[in-house]
């Protein structure tokens, strides 16, 4: 996580003092954010709610450390981000957030552009039709595609 994540930390720990039925002091806020601070925010979300579904007490530090899918301590660690190099790349040319810091920009809604232009989204659904077979998935790939470049939307309930 990163500094700008606290805030909304703390609004997180709120889960646990309603399932627990807790208060967190500040100084206690402030040692589960020293002690988690290191993870990624899915992570910790993802603690959270594996420690409700699971811990009959209030969970640690480490407990909830423990619930992550690494459980990582390393504070000297820098976060690259878990995608591999091909993945990251087209992430990369797509606009899309990569490391953890760009994830927790775009949680907050702090990207103004869009993330991929419609022609880019119906060149992509164009460039993965000749690749399908014939049918259902294939139509509506081509249909979306045909939507995106007119600019229409499917109303809610509406056949097709």
């Amino acid at each position: 996580m990163i500094d700008d994540d606290a805030d909304r930390f703390a609004r997180l720990l709120g889960t646990i003092e309603a399932a627990y039925r807790v208060r967190f002091s500040r100084e206690t806020i402030a040692v589960y954010w020293q002690g988690l601070r290191t993870l990624t925010w899915l992570e910790v979300c993802h603690a959270i709610e594996r420690a409700i579904e699971t811990c009959k007490h209030v969970p640690t530090v480490a407990e909830l450390r423990g619930l992550t899918s690494t459980g990582r301590v390393d504070p000297t660690r820098q976060h690259r981000g878990s995608y591999p190099p091909d993945i990251a790349r087209r992430r990369r040319a797509l606009g899309l957030p990569v490391t953890a810091e760009e994830h927790a920009a775009y949680d907050r809604g702090e990207y103004t552009e869009p993330i991929v232009t419609k022609a880019q989204m119906a060149a992509t659904l164009r460039d993965v039709l000749p690749r399908c077979r014939p049918g259902p998935f294939q139509d509506a790939l081509l249909e979306i595609a045909t939507r995106i470049e007119r600019a229409q939307t499917r109303e809610p309930g509406e056949d097709g």
